[in-house]
């Protein structure tokens, strides 16, 4: 039995499906095979993309590309870096974390490769399970559906662990995807680069399983498709405000974003971290929400050509 197999063994013994370490496990044994299938993602394009949506909503401001001190940054989910390397060289001091440690492990050779005179901080730990030791940033992104990789009864305390990341007034923005229908239970087979995908839609735990195959792998992925609701719920109990909903299309360059009520399958969340010291503090009523007129982040610095 392979570290995923007993995850998801422990999960079902506890009636919960998987268990809450299904993707932590599922992440350590995928790692070397991660940059084979993602390494095609035009990182950089993606970046430039996100800033467009920083600068053009008012929640970043430019005002000297000489001025000190930088803005801080952490990619929540980092990986093997990739999207690290490029928000560096868009001029943020950045830093990552991550639950796995063989994923850093690959970040911190792409990044001295990339980066050689920088000196990046990477973290592993599940953001389920951050604790106030870091020096928060001003601004968190993640990736590649973070949030979908989180079960529901797990969506509020990912969002506390961002919280306790950020500065109160900062921001989050994370990529998400809804289904606007769920399917009936399904099972497809995809092949890639020598990697096979079953996927399967396992309509009682709502949850999108997969499972990749290839020589020396043999793991399983979860995915949650949440509804607007349950994203917003977690969020405000986790110490952020919805500032907006984006409908992402990467493949549109010069106009990749809308402002959407709708269900989309492609989705950036941005969230404002509320006024508190610990995220906790908001859903008790203990503090006051971040305030409904945006605060900016000065990316004063930032390079002109990556917005």
């Amino acid at each position: 039995m392979t570290e995923n197999d007993a995850a998801i063994a422990a999960g079902n013994a506890s009636g919960s499906y998987p268990s809450a370490d299904a993707n932590v496990v599922f992440y350590e044994a995928f790692a070397p095979y991660y940059e084979r299938l993602y390494g095609r993602v035009d990182v950089p394009e993606t970046v430039r993309q996100w800033l467009l949506l920083l600068r053009d909503n008012g929640i970043l401001t430019r005002q000297s590309l000489t001025h000190e001190p930088r803005p801080k940054l952490i990619d929540i989910g980092c990986g093997p870096g990739s999207h690290l390397i490029a928000w560096a060289k868009a001029g943020f001091l950045v830093c990552g974390l991550d639950s796995s440690q063989t994923m850093l492990n690959l970040a911190a050779r792409n990044l001295e490769i990339a980066l050689p005179d920088e000196t990046i901080p990477l973290y592993c730990m599940d953001v389920r399970s951050v604790t106030d030791v870091f020096e928060r940033v001003d601004l968190a992104v993640s990736h590649l559906n973070f949030l979908n990789l989180f079960a529901p009864r797990e969506l509020e305390d990912t969002c506390k662990g961002a919280a306790r990341l950020v500065k109160p007034g900062g921001y989050w923005l994370v990529d998400c995807s809804m289904l606007k229908e769920r399917p009936s239970d399904l099972r497809e087979t995809h092949v890639d680069d020598g990697i096979t995908l079953i996927a399967q839609f396992r309509t009682t735990e709502d949850c999108y399983e997969q499972r990749w195959l290839a020589e020396g792998l043999d793991a399983t992925e979860y995915y949650w498709f949440h509804n607007r609701q349950e994203y917003e719920e977690a969020a405000a109990a986790g110490g952020w405000r919805v500032v907006d909903w984006f409908e992402w299309r990467p493949d549109n360059s010069a106009a990749p974003w809308i402002s959407s009520s709708s269900v989309s399958e492609r989705n950036v969340l941005v969230l404002c971290r509320n006024g508190a010291n610990d995220p906790g503090d908001v859903a008790e009523g203990k503090v006051p929400h971040c305030e409904e007129s945006n605060s900016s982040i000065d990316i004063s610095g930032v390079e002109d050509h990556a917005i």
